[in-house]
């Protein structure tokens, strides 16, 4: 009986290889040598070979999109190879329980445990795994991304381009720094994903990847589209549409591509083909990204003068732009972070204070050693001293001086104490300054770039121009592009205004004071007395916040935010 189980046991462990060996090339390969086993490993529970069997079966399960298995289960293969396990083991199962709690969309957990797989690399093993580390990095950008911070993730694209390059996968390396392109979308910096995209785009060229650098082209896309360059944003479009080899006969795009419908749908928008940008608005929905196209839909209802569609489509970005509030956790997220690097911070000094008391214990070493030998030696001369009187003075001498030294040594030990106490503390100081400075220069910065933001629209300077000079009147499609650039920086307050039926001059009223326009200003853009501006201020704080009162309009807006 007992050589029938070590048979079967390696039998198992023999499948077990067999499908480690798939994982990568043929995961669904993979997949059905597990499941071929009997009762799906249930009888392998306690045994290495169980830990095994569920740590590859959710390996295989992420890469086939299949469910995973619970927290619960795979809290067990954690556990072992916390215990039993290398480096490269111990990360696996951190970076597949990660992926558990994304799969249950638990942001902060997910991030928790990617970042514990980080700690469980050992980068200095011949043997290390790069692959699954890349990986790691890989899921923690897009955990970064879909929580809005753009650093985060622009760090965690680096290493993952680092990892690759100990891969010696140039794709890879190229891939994770055109990732980065997403991050400096979310912080708006157009010179930078402009100047990436070219350097991504000759990168990929200089290895032989022409598919790959036209496939690099989506955000300098939105970018023009959004300057309203639509020639060069069309030019961009055809490369990128004709030589990526990511769109079938059909034209349809491959599956994760498909936020590049809103493009499309904004550039037939731009030219004046609305039927094409509902299409592409429309498809966009289809494909989960609700907020951008509805609010597409809403820009085209609106030219073609549809109210009916404008107020239904309206309650649906309500709902989509309550739904992406919602999953956003961004504050967990940063604690998280945070804690993380709390933690890592405490390690560090930990170790720093183990290495102090190693010092301290080898002195202690060194100083009962030095007593030990001074014992031994004074007991050596008292029993020759009858003899020795001579000699038996001269090691006295020496054995004062000895004391002398060691109580020499004690007083530098209480100095070094105290000198390692201070800096401690010093240290300590200027770290959480350094904090508290660099807290201020984020919200400065931000501050500058909300503010930089407002002075760098073309269309708000130039109707503030208007403002002072009645004999230039605003255009329609000046008002137009006025009241969309009002609608994407304050959304909270436009929708505000829809759902208090305001008339077209009460919100262009309530939009101009949002920005600063004095009544004389207003007046003069609208073509009405001042009379007449005042009382529709008084009508629209009324509407909006009940006060029957013009002038503290102004004051009541400032509750809306970017």
């Amino acid at each position: 009986m007992f050589l029938a189980s070590c048979t079967g046991d390696k039998e198992v462990r023999s499948v077990l290889d067999r499908a480690e060996a798939l994982m990568e090339a043929h995961p669904d390969s993979a997949y059905e040598t597990l499941s071929s086993l009997p009762l799906k490993g249930e009888e392998l529970k306690g045994s290495s070979e169980r830990a095994f069997y569920l740590l590859l079966f959710a390996n295989a399960s992420y890469k086939l999109y299949k469910k995973m298995p619970s927290d619960t289960v795979f809290q067990e293969v954690v556990d072992y190879y916390d215990r039993h396990g290398d480096a490269n083991e111990r990360m696996k199962a951190y970076y597949l329980m990660g992926c558990i709690y994304r799969d249950r969309h638990e942001a902060p957990m997910a991030l928790q445990w990617y970042l514990d797989a980080t700690e469980q690399a050992d980068t200095l093993a011949a043997n290390c795994d790069y692959l699954t580390l890349m990986k790691v990095y890989g899921q923690m950008a897009g955990i970064y991304h879909s929580q809005l911070m753009p650093m985060e993730e622009i760090e965690s694209r680096k290493m993952f381009s680092k990892c690759a390059e100990m891969m010696d996968s140039t794709y890879y390396v190229i891939r994770g720094i055109e990732k980065q392109l997403g991050a400096y979308q979310l912080m708006s910096d157009t010179a930078i994903i402009l100047a990436l995209t070219d350097s991504v785009h000759d990168l990929y060229l200089q290895a032989g990847m022409p598919q790959a650098a036209a496939s690099v082209y989506p955000p300098a896309i939105h970018i023009y589209l959004a300057r309203h360059d639509f020639r060069k944003a069309k030019q961009l479009m055809d490369i990128f549409e004709h030589e990526s080899g990511l769109f079938d006969v059909e034209g349809n795009i491959c599956k994760g591509r498909e936020h590049y419908y809103e493009s499309k749908g904004i550039y037939y928008e731009g030219i004046g083909k609305l039927d094409s940008a509902k299409y592409y608005y429309h498809l966009l929905a289809d494909n989960g990204y609700n907020l951008d196209a509805y609010r597409g839909l809403i820009k085209v209802f609106r030219k073609q003068h549809l109210a009916d569609s404008v107020l239904s489509t309206v309650q649906l970005y309500e709902q989509a732009y309550q739904n992406y509030v919602n999953y956003k956790d961004i504050d967990a997220m940063r604690q998280v972070k945070s804690m993380y690097d709390y933690n890592r911070n405490q390690k560090i000094a930990h170790q720093k204070e183990i290495e102090a008391t190693n010092t301290r214990n080898q002195l202690y070493l060194l100083i009962i050693t030095f007593v030990a030998a001074l014992a031994i030696l004074i007991i050596l001369f008292v029993i020759g001293r009858k003899r020795r009187n001579q000699r038996i003075l001269s090691l006295s001498n020496t054995v004062h001086m000895a004391e002398k030294k060691i109580r020499d040594l004690k007083e530098d030990k209480h100095k070094l104490e105290l000198s390692q106490e201070a800096l401690t503390k010093s240290l300590n100081d200027k770290i959480q300054n350094y904090r508290k400075i660099a807290t201020i220069a984020l919200d400065t910065l931000n501050s500058l770039e909300k503010t930089n933001r407002v002075i760098d629209s073309g269309i708000v300077q130039k109707i503030y121009d208007c403002s002072y000079n009645p004999m230039v009147k605003v255009t329609e499609e000046q008002w137009q592009r006025f009241v969309d650039f009002a609608h994407h920086e304050y959304p909270e307050l436009f929708m505000l205004l829809i759902e208090k039926k305001l008339t077209e001059n009460e919100r262009y009223v309530t939009l101009l004071t949002k920005y600063g326009f004095g009544n004389s200003q207003i007046a003069n853009l609208l073509g009405k007395k001042a009379q007449h501006i005042n009382n529709l201020k008084e009508r629209a704080n009324k509407k909006i916040f009940k006060i029957n009162d013009a002038s503290s309009l102004a004051s009541n807006l400032q509750i809306f935010s970017k």
